[in-house]
C-alpha cells in the first residue's frame, strides 16, 4: 500500500529530522503545553520545495514567549539525555530565546520568535507526518531581515526565489521598507567578493557543479533581484463584493489578487499588504478596514488606496483625503452614484 510521505527534506536534514522529531515535540510540549504550535522553516524548507540545493540543518519556529530556557531545568533533564544519546549537544541563548542542538556539521534550532509576516504558514505532510511549515514568503522575509550579514546561502536562496517563486519573493521584499531594502542591495553589491568567497567555501558542495561558476556574480544578482521585485505601483479597490489588490514591480511583473472581506485580516498579512502599507499614508489597518466597509456597503469599483513609486497618490476622497493629486486615469471615471467618500475607477492597468 502506498503511503503519502509528502514533502521530503534534503538528504542530511531529512535524516536528522527523522531521528529527532519525537524528542523535539516532547520537549516543546513540556515547556509550552500540549497545544504549543511549532513551524518548520529556514532554507531547508526552501530546498525541499525547489530542490535547488542540499541542506543540513532544521529550523523550528515558535511564537514569542515560549520559555525555552525551561528545557535546561532539572525536571527536563531527560531532554538533554535523549539528545546526548543521539549525538547532540544542546545550548541555550537567553538573548535570542534560542535553543540549539549541535550535531557537528548539523544543527537543530528552536527559536521562540514570531515570524515577521505573521500569517501564511499552513499544515503540510513532511516525511509521513503532518507538520506546520512557514510559507516561502515568511522564510524569505527572515533572510532579508539579516541581509546585512551577507550570508551566501541567503543570497543564493533569494536569487533562486526569483526563478522558482517570484510571487513569494515580491511579498517578502515589499514588507521591507524600500530605503532599508536599498541598503541591503547596496551591501550585497559592495560585498560581492566576500559573498563569492563564502559561497565557494560553504555552498560548493550543496549545489550542482554548473551553479558554482556563477558564484562570483551572486552578490550582483542578489542585489538586482530584490531591487527589481520592489513595487512600482500598488492599488487597492473593491469589485463585485471583493477587495482587489493590484501590484506592478520594477521589473514589470503585474499581479492581481482578489480577497474576500471575511478573509481580509489574514490575507492582507499573508500577502504582505499589511507589511507594505503599515507605515504609509493612512496605514494598513485603515486601508483594510475601509475596503471591508465598502464591500459591506456594496460599493463595487471604488478606489480605496493607490501609490506610485512608493508614494501614496490616493486615499478615499473628500475630508478623509490625503489631499494628494489623483492620477489622470482616475479623473474621467468619477461618478456621483457611489457611496460617500468613494470614486469609481477603471479596472484596467492605465495608471
Amino acid at each position: 500500500m502506498h503511503v503519502d510521505e509528502g514533502l521530503r527534506l534534503p538528504g542530511p536534514a531529512h535524516d536528522l529530522w527523522l531521528r529527532t522529531r519525537d524528542v523535539v515535540k516532547q520537549g516543546l510540549e513540556a515547556v509550552g503545553g500540549e497545544d504549543v504550535e511549532y513551524r518548520i522553516g529556514g532554507g531547508t524548507i526552501l530546498a525541499a520545495r525547489w530542490r535547488h540545493r542540499t541542506s543540513f540543518d532544521v529550523d523550528v519556529n515558535l511564537e514569542s514567549g515560549v520559555p525555552l530556557r525551561r528545557l535546561d531545568d532539572p525536571r527536563n533533564a531527560w531532554f538533554k539525555r535523549k539528545f546526548g544519546a543521539l549525538g547532540g549537544r544542546p545550548h541555550f541563548n537567553p538573548q535570542l530565546n534560542l535553543y540549539s542542538i549541535d550535531f557537528g556539521e548539523q544543527e537543530i534550532e528552536l527559536w521562540s520568535h514570531s515570524p515577521l509576516i505573521a500569517a501564511g504558514h499552513r499544515p503540510e505532510r513532511v516525511a509521513g507526518r503532518d507538520e506546520v511549515l512557514l510559507s516561502t514568503a515568511q522564510i524569505l522575509r527572515g533572510k532579508l531581515e539579516r541581509g546585512h550579514a551577507k550570508l551566501s546561502r541567503d543570497v543564493y536562496d533569494v536569487v533562486k526565489a526569483g526563478e522558482f517563486d517570484p510571487r513569494s519573493l515580491e511579498i517578502a521584499v515589499n514588507t521591507v521598507p524600500h530605503h532599508l531594502l536599498g541598503n541591503i542591495a547596496l551591501d550585497w553589491y559592495a560585498g560581492r567578493a566576500e559573498i563569492a568567497a563564502q559561497a565557494r567555501h560553504g555552498l560548493a558542495g550543496a549545489v550542482d557543479p554548473d551553479e558554482r561558476v556563477r558564484f562570483r556574480y551572486l552578490g550582483d544578482k542578489g542585489s538586482d533581484t530584490i531591487l527589481k521585485a520592489r513595487y512600482r505601483r500598488l492599488r487597492v479597490r473593491t469589485d463585485d463584493g471583493g477587495i482587489v489588490v493590484e501590484t506592478e514591480t520594477e521589473s514589470g511583473n503585474r499581479r492581481r489578487m482578489v480577497i474576500r472581506p471575511e478573509e481580509a485580516e489574514r490575507e492582507f498579512e499573508a500577502q504582505g499588504v499589511n507589511g507594505h502599507l503599515r507605515e504609509k499614508g493612512p496605514g494598513a489597518t485603515a486601508v483594510r478596514e475601509y475596503a471591508v466597509h465598502l464591500c459591506g456597503q456594496g460599493a463595487g469599483g471604488a478606489l480605496v488606496f493607490q501609490e506610485k513609486s512608493d508614494e501614496p497618490t490616493h486615499w478615499r476622497t473628500g475630508t478623509d483625503s490625503l489631499n494628494l493629486p489623483l492620477l489622470a486615469s482616475a479623473g474621467p471615471d468619477r461618478t456621483a452614484d457611489g457611496p460617500a467618500g468613494t470614486e469609481r475607477t477603471k479596472a484596467a492597468w492605465d495608471w
